[in-house]
């Protein structure tokens, strides 16, 4: 039985017990998939998932609630955080588990604290059946090369981080591991999901960030082949995707046009926040491409107070993603890149302390007169966007009001109505990533410690829910 009270005074019997907990609900998850239940336990699925799983979140929650239990979980290493966190990945991922949102952000907590003091992160994501579809890259950028890659049958690109020493990789997985639990964890039609991680079989074990292929690419290069599209759509997309990250308490950090990808749909969704957290901090000594203009290379999107001479550490905030936002605004409006005049990113920084902001089109230029920029929307949402003082920056949800708003007003004037950003576009295709980890949870089992005697009761009954010992014995037994 998992005791909140052992992992403080006996570690080992903690860990032990939440491990033959979580082959129990392996074994589950497996016959539950297969069908292949015993018929002397024809309710046992049902029940054992809902009982079991909320026994094991119970405990978990109890240990959140106890700064001394949470700093001892926090502070297990090795085999006994990897079992930990393969548990409360679990727990998260169970459709079986009946808990609050408050209480699933908490034990997400646990999940984070773990990952970060351990460097490790769940099994799950952890991906093996990657295969890279071609024999050169799609794409090269700053942190690294873009495949288009297979994984199940179904197509995923495959972020190549360019570091090339084993040792770097390793030091890599152990940054990443926060943010990639973190990211995984986040689920909006506008966001691009995060699959996991998978290492390349090359001298330095490379490592990629697995998403779902977005079959149009980045937005600019979709405007460039697709130019009479509905610009509207996209900025709200790109605007419901920052929001909900916002909501969560998550800043980007690195939002431009190549960060916005576009499904097969139309859909616009936001890609690789947290990248430049992970990069500002270390990663930069390692990549070949560190840049000594701006952390992955996004001046030109960057608020002017990330530049200002008198501040070291200056951080994205929410605020410097609205001006970022504003700069997605004005190429998808435009189909330009900030201070597109400028090729010197010295010269921009200068420009950008100065107080100048990047320029207007004129009023008869394709922008205004073809791909639905306006006076109303330069003015209230990109030209607001970029104010000096972060405070004076609008709000998001301000700017999805104005852009309705001017949207509205002109399909009345036109005589007919743009279509909302959803409407008549079906969902992606894409596995969800928590679909993803659970396929592979299955595919993989867990491996069944040995050396224990089967035990089955005398009276061919099931045990007891507190005796996760024995329901493991029993479930060996019956199979």
């Amino acid at each position: 039985m998992v005791r909140k009270q052992d992992l403080v005074s006996d570690t080992d019997s903690f860990v032990n017990s939440v491990e033959d907990s979580l082959d129990i609900l392996s074994s589950f998850d497996t016959r539950s998939s297969r069908k292949t239940w015993p018929q002397s336990a024809p309710e046992v699925s049902n029940l054992g998932h809902s009982s079991l799983y909320s026994d094991l979140a119970h405990v978990f929650l109890e240990i959140s609630d106890d700064r001394i239990a949470a700093k001892a979980l926090a502070q297990l290493e090795g085999d006994r955080a990897q079992t930990i966190l393969d548990t409360l990945q679990t727990i998260l991922d169970s459709e079986h588990t009946s808990i609050t949102s408050g209480n699933r952000a908490r034990i997400l907590y646990l999940t984070l604290q773990l990952a970060k003091r351990s460097g490790l992160y769940p099994q799950s994501l952890h991906l093996t059946d990657v295969t890279r579809e071609d024999t050169h890259a799609v794409t090269a950028g700053h942190f690294g090369e873009i495949w288009k890659g297979r994984f199940r049958g179904r197509a995923v690109c495959m972020k190549v981080l360019k570091v090339y020493q084993r040792s770097d990789v390793t030091k890599l997985l152990r940054l990443f591991a926060r943010e990639g639990i973190l990211w995984s964890h986040l689920s909006h039609e506008n966001l691009l999901p995060f699959y996991g991680f998978h290492r390349l079989d090359d001298d330095a074990g490379r490592m990629c960030l697995i998403s779902p292929w977005a079959e149009h690419g980045c937005v600019r290069d979709y405007l460039q082949r697709n130019p009479d599209v509905n610009r509207y759509s996209l900025v709200r997309d790109s605007c419901q995707g920052l929001l909900y990250l916002h909501n969560h308490g998550i800043i980007h950090g690195d939002l431009k046009g190549v960060n916005i990808l576009v499904t097969k749909s139309g859909r616009a969704c936001v890609a690789d926040f947290g990248l430049s957290a992970v990069a500002e901090s270390e990663i930069m000594k390692w990549t070949s491409l560190a840049s000594s203009a701006g952390v992955g290379g996004t001046v030109r999107w960057q608020a002017p107070e990330l530049f200002d001479p008198n501040t070291e550490e200056a951080k994205p905030t929410k605020m410097s993603d609205v001006y970022s936002l504003g700069c997605v605004f004005y190429e998808i409006f435009t189909g330009e890149i900030p201070f597109h005049e400028v090729s010197r990113e010295s010269t921009v920084i200068s420009h950008m302390q100065s107080g100048r902001q990047p320029s207007k089109p004129s009023p008869d230029s394709l922008p205004f007169s073809t791909w639905g920029l306006s006076e109303e929307v330069w003015n209230s949402c990109i030209h607001q966007s970029w104010s000096r003082t972060p405070e004076e920056r609008p709000t998001i949800p301000y700017l999805l009001r104005r852009l309705a708003a001017v949207e509205a007003a002109e399909g009345r004037r036109r005589g007919s109505e743009r279509r909302g950003a959803s409407s008549g576009r079906p969902p992606e295709a894409w596995l969800t990533a928590a679909e993803v980890r659970n396929s592979i949870r299955m595919s993989r089992g867990r491996d069944v410690r040995s050396g224990r005697r089967p035990y089955v009761r005398a009276d061919g009954g099931l045990p007891s829910w507190n005796e996760p010992t024995r329901w493991l014995q029993w479930l060996r037994t019956s199979a």
